[in-house]
């Protein structure tokens, strides 16, 4: 993404520049700047970076940058599966305990993931700045894209009174600006049962796999709306899941236990026999993002954000409470959906934020090759 350029001016005294500063979401990168008096086209240019280190933080905390969630591959399209990239995160025991099924998949399908071995429920995810925790599941309230994504920082033990409510850890996400270039994605990502192995129990005929079809298709687009001052950047993604699923007891045991009834054992059963079949499940859902970036000055911007998610499932599905609480414990969908069980459901949220800064030197930062998203205190601590 390039470094960040730096430039602090004041009459009468030289001009100073930094063209190497780098700006990571969550730190505070100090820069200590002396303006000698002016000469004849006196400028101060600085060739080092800053440290890495901030030393006043004490937090531990992971970045997950633009690279990895571009490079790194998900299978379930969900960002916050890169969260397990930092260290004392694990799945939570709930998704380990789901069993088998044609649309297992994530590792972090439920609300899913756990801080030290710390409660599910004690995590804290915040968009933007603004709170987009399911407050029965800990889990996102709205799912994003990962195309809207820009980075997050994970911060797992040792956080300050800005991520309070979270006695696990915190996600704290920025989504992407646009720039002063067009600039545009579209994809579709396919997965049916061909590419799944069989499974443990199943018949081993390849006519006995369990049905499997997944399409994700998607858009994203950001660039100018007015060139330097107003900016947009919007995602949209589908997923379309049709699957089967079966018992989890292996034929052996139905025969047996088939066996064992007609002869007479437990009479007072009201079910005489076991057959095992398999049963359809499937899903649609949609998510849009949005985000209006207006530079009103050097010092003061305005953010206004939209997201909206639609998600409906069979009601064949909601019948098999066991099942579907199984099923849909592996399918990587993270949000408020899989907590409350309903067939439907519309979540749909704006925000709006001012960013007013006041500075005791007229400092501006000019990114490598993207618009501002730095900001500027004091005239010397810059932090994202």
């Amino acid at each position: 993404m390039g470094d960040d350029e730096v430039k602090a001016e004041a009459a009468d005294f030289a001009l100073y520049l930094n063209p190497h500063v780098t700006l990571a979401l969550g730190r505070t990168t100090s820069l200590d700047i002396t303006l000698p008096p002016a000469g004849v086209n006196a400028q101060v240019t600085v060739t080092d970076k800053p440290s890495a280190l901030d030393p006043t933080q004490t937090a531990v905390t992971t970045s997950i940058d633009p690279e990895r969630i571009e490079e790194l591959p998900v299978n379930s399209r969900n960002y916050l599966e890169f969260t397990l990239l930092a260290p004392g995160v694990a799945p939570s025991n709930q998704q380990n305990s789901g069993g088998s099924g044609a649309a297992s998949g994530s590792p972090l399908a439920d609300s899913g993931f756990t801080f030290g071995g710390l409660r599910t429920r004690s995590n804290s995810i915040s968009i933007d700045g603004l709170d987009n925790t399911d407050e029965t599941t800990g889990a996102a309230r709205i799912a994003l894209s990962p195309e809207i994504i820009r980075e997050f920082q994970i911060v797992n033990s040792g956080q300050s009174a800005e991520f309070g409510g979270a006695a696990g850890g915190a996600i704290n996400v920025i989504t992407r600006v646009g720039e002063n270039e067009f600039h545009g994605d579209a994809f579709t990502f396919v997965s049916n049962e061909r590419f799944n192995a069989r499974e443990s129990f199943s018949d081993p005929s390849p006519s006995s796999r369990l049905r499997f079809r997944r399409v994700q298709p998607g858009v994203a687009l950001g660039g100018p709306l007015k060139r330097d001052r107003l900016f947009f950047y919007a995602a949209a993604e589908q997923e379309h899941l049709s699957a089967e699923d079966e018992a989890e007891i292996p034929s052996s045991t139905h025969t047996r236990i088939n066996s064992l009834l007609a002869s007479g054992f437990a009479t007072r059963l009201a079910v005489r026999s076991l057959t095992p079949g398999r049963f359809r499940i499937g899903s649609d859902e949609t998510e849009m993002a949005g985000k209006l970036t207006y530079i009103a000055s050097p010092m003061s911007h305005v953010k206004l954000s939209f997201r909206l998610h639609k998600s409906a499932r069979s009601r064949r599905w909601l019948q098999h409470r066991r099942p579907y609480r199984q099923i849909r414990a592996r399918l990587g969908l993270v949000n408020t959906r899989s907590s409350k069980g309903r067939g439907y459901l519309d979540v749909s949220a704006a925000t709006g934020l001012l960013v007013s800064i006041l500075c005791l030197l007229p400092i501006s930062v000019r990114p490598g090759n993207r618009k501002q998203e730095g900001t500027v205190l004091d005239g010397l601590d810059i932090m994202r």
